[in-house]
């Protein structure tokens, strides 16, 4: 990814490099260990929500803008207006960018594409990195039919296509959340232990949604629960 099978427009350049960067992690996380590999995870995750924070959230794919949220309302919703994110600099060209932002934006790409493993599993996710690499493949022996060489690019769009087609699994939403919006989560949490019940209550808030490069999310959490007698996640 990046160099067999490149990117079709340039707003997809987070997809080779947010690849390329995970099955670097895997094999770093092979030969180095979990608690290395742990550790660069946190050290990319704080440098993103660094700039973030300070600069403005990163939209990895600007092309296309996320679908509206549908409304329960009478009448027909208006389009959704662009949101300026707010940089000194234009984001829907390449040569306008940043060079921090560049880099910035391949370490987010990693992790979103680390988030999609979550949501759709690790099996799952090569079954999708193999597709691609399978069709690609043939496309490159094909010389009289040039038409399959599309095969060799990967956007956003075929991307979330090829998730559908091995998984079954929409991941349309996931995509309009992480890589069509920028911005990052932020959770605050506390929790007591409730003796009559004998259970753990957890409270999560959203506080900061206010801030530069923080929004609000609205999906699945998982909370892992470390007890003596181990470990237990929670939806």
């Amino acid at each position: 990814f990046g160099c067999f099978i490149s990117m079709q427009n340039w707003s997809d350049i987070w997809l080779p490099k947010g690849i390329a960067t995970y099955l670097t992690g895997l094999y770093a996380k092979k030969c180095f260990g979990n608690n290395a590999y742990r550790e660069w995870i946190h050290s990319e995750l704080q440098e993103v929500v660094k700039y973030e924070e300070q600069f403005g959230g990163i939209i990895m794919d600007p092309s296309q803008a996320p679908a509206p949220v549908p409304s329960v309302g009478p009448g027909p919703q208006p389009p959704p207006r662009p949101v300026d994110p707010g940089f000194y600099f234009p984001i829907k060209n390449l040569h306008t960018l940043s060079p921090r932002y560049i880099e910035v934006m391949r370490k987010k790409a990693h992790l979103v594409i680390r988030m999609l493993e979550h949501r759709i599993g690790y099996e799952l996710l090569l079954q999708v990195l193999n597709k691609q690499l399978s069709l690609a493949s043939n496309a490159a022996g094909q010389k009289q039919s040039a038409g399959l060489w599309s095969h060799m690019l990967i956007s956003t769009n075929v991307f979330t296509k090829a998730i559908f087609t091995v998984t079954g699994k929409d991941m349309a939403v996931f995509v309009d959340q992480w890589v069509r919006t920028g911005g990052h989560a932020k959770f605050h949490l506390s929790f007591v232990f409730n003796r009559k019940r004998n259970t753990v209550e957890l409270e999560i808030r959203q506080d900061a949604t206010q801030q530069r490069g923080i929004r609000k999310y609205v999906g699945p959490l998982l909370v892992t629960i470390q007890e003596l007698d181990g470990t237990f996640k929670q939806i």
